[in-house]
């Protein structure tokens, strides 16, 4: 047996974490050991904040059969959560097999050094350079950057170095996605068209009636007449204009009178939603 080197032990670390899934780690161990090639894939089925214990209670009382199904075709083991234990620390100690002090993910946020003002740990973001004025325009001269921050090479990079293939959907903690020639997408801590981490909208009739403040997104009052609602939907500020306005786009609901359908028309899309 050839000597394990940092990299090959960080590999055997991900094959075992794949035995949570498939039990397919040996595979993935022939790979790193130099030994017989095979075709057999690995998978690592990720689920952000839920607890092994409760897991395995609910599985013991019959309530998750296709977690059951999983655990009896391959194997089931817990891993050590990351300190602190929140997410975007967990996941990146997933991602690079680091703790908090290779990676440099401590928390949701970070804070400025320079003003001390909290910010989004996940990433740095940086908006244009020089810009110019030309009446109500404003155009930059340069684009703006937006930088990952988590330090240390994802499993997949890693993975690439010896020419072995994967596939990663929605991984936490990792926009802009790590550059890699892998198939990648990010999940959470991706911002959406307003720069913000899951903003909302909620539409109601019953606008007076609610009670409390909601943070998180918007709460806009709608009127129905003649089984049709008239609305808009936010976007990104218009950065390009010195006033910088909210863009958006118009959309309508048409309510069935008898049933519990409705049809939204927003551009060029229809969609047809039913209740529950």
């Amino acid at each position: 047996m050839k000597p394990i080197n940092r990299r090959n032990f960080i590999k055997l670390g991900i094959s075992s974490g794949a035995l949570l899934a498939l039990g397919s780690g040996s595979e993935l161990l022939t790979r790193t050991l130099g030994k017989k090639d095979s075709q057999k894939k690995v998978i690592i089925l990720g689920l952000d904040g839920i607890d092994p214990h409760l897991l395995q209670v609910w599985m013991r009382q019959g309530k998750l059969p296709s977690f059951q199904k999983l655990m009896n075709q391959g194997d089931f083991r817990r891993l050590r959560t990351s300190i602190p234990p929140q997410s975007p620390v967990a996941w990146s100690n997933f991602v690079t097999g680091m703790n908090p002090g290779g990676h440099g993910i401590f928390d949701f946020i970070h804070r400025d050094p320079e003003a001390y003002m909290p910010e989004f740990s996940g990433a740095e973001i940086k908006e244009a350079g020089k810009k110019i004025r030309i009446g109500n325009l404003v155009l930059p001269l340069s684009g703006g950057e937006v930088k990952l921050s988590r330090k240390g090479r994802a499993f997949w990079q890693i993975l690439e170095d010896y020419d072995i293939p994967s596939t990663v959907f929605k991984m936490p903690g990792n926009y802009p996605p790590a550059p890699t020639k892998q198939r990648t997408i990010s999940g959470m801590g991706t911002p959406d068209l307003v720069g913000s981490l899951n903003h909302f909208n909620y539409y109601t009739t019953e606008f007076t009636e609610l009670k409390e403040d909601i943070g998180g997104g918007e709460i806009h009052e709608v009127y129905v007449a003649e089984n049709r609602v008239e609305a808009s939907l936010p976007g990104p500020t218009n950065t390009f204009k010195t006033d910088r306005p909210e863009s958006s786009i118009d959309l309508t609901v048409y309510i069935d009178p008898v049933n519990p359908v409705a049809k939204i028309m927003i551009q060029d899309h229809e969609f047809i939603l039913k209740s529950g």
